[in-house]
């Protein structure tokens, strides 16, 4: 008996069936190239590499389903041969998946668990010197604008995630909550300007990204405005939207943030 029957042979339907398995084939080199090209510096994940390896097996099993489909191939072997397939791809894929979600869930724990006062080093402080995160931030925005939305929306996960558990309730007392963070990563000093119902206005006073620049014309304080925005949202239950409208990558003494609401 045959897995499945679609009805006659047609060079149509074949075509499709090889697109179909050319498509998924390339998806795992893509994966498995983007990844070398990107992250080749390490090793890649176990999940990652079940993810790619799970896509060349659907391609494997769509390519070996023509076959079976039109009555070129049959017989019991032949068919137990291709179901262990078919169950193996599904396994590796779907295996590569639960592994990068368990991945993305234990970054969440370990940023949940740097954000706590507990002492993480033995020996060592756990400050570091302000020029590291600096420098990181601006070389990342050096070798491509797209940085800065990656920036942005990396904050705004944070504070959704995370820094929103830890809130009050108030727009007022949420802002005041995340300064209190604020000064505890010695990111700045956070102040509350104005706040009503749908528009905020908040300062940052030696701020650790950009206080004291030298003007290059543009903002660069992404990371706090995304983590301001991430956390009222998900506290709120509102669209937020962060704008840095003063900043010391635009020669300005202090950074000032536009939050808006609704």
């Amino acid at each position: 008996m045959l897995l499945t029957v679609f009805g006659p042979f047609s060079i149509p339907v074949l075509i499709s069936s090889i697109i179909a398995a050319v498509g998924m084939g390339m998806g795992g080199i893509f994966i498995w190239r983007w990844y070398k090209k990107f992250y080749g510096i390490a090793p890649a994940s176990f999940g990652s590499k079940l993810l790619y390896a799970g896509l060349l097996l659907i391609g494997l099993q769509q390519l070996l389903e023509v076959p079976f489909t039109y009555n070129i191939l049959g017989g019991s072997g032949s068919i137990v041969g291709y179901q262990v397939i078919e169950l193996a791809s599904a396994v590796v894929l779907f295996g590569g998946f639960w592994l990068l979600e368990r991945e993305r869930l234990n970054i969440e724990d370990e940023l949940g668990r740097i954000l706590k006062k507990e002492r993480i080093r033995k020996d060592m402080p756990d400050t570091v010197n302000l020029k590291l995160p600096r420098v990181l931030i601006q070389s990342l925005q050096w070798i491509s604008v797209g940085y800065a939305s990656a920036l942005y929306f990396a904050g705004k996960k944070l504070g959704s995630t995370i820094i929103a558990k830890s809130l009050p309730s108030g727009l007022q007392p949420m802002l005041k909550a995340v300064g209190v963070i604020f000064m505890d990563l010695g990111i700045g000093k956070l102040e509350v300007i104005d706040a009503t119902a749908s528009k905020a206005i908040v300062r940052l006073y030696e701020g650790s990204t950009a206080y004291g620049m030298k003007s290059i014309n543009k903002p660069v304080c992404f990371f706090e405005s995304g983590m301001i925005a991430g956390a009222l949202e998900a506290k709120l239950s509102k669209k937020v939207m962060v704008n840095e409208v003063l900043c010391g990558g635009l020669g300005d003494g202090y950074e000032e943030f536009v939050v808006r609401i609704g």
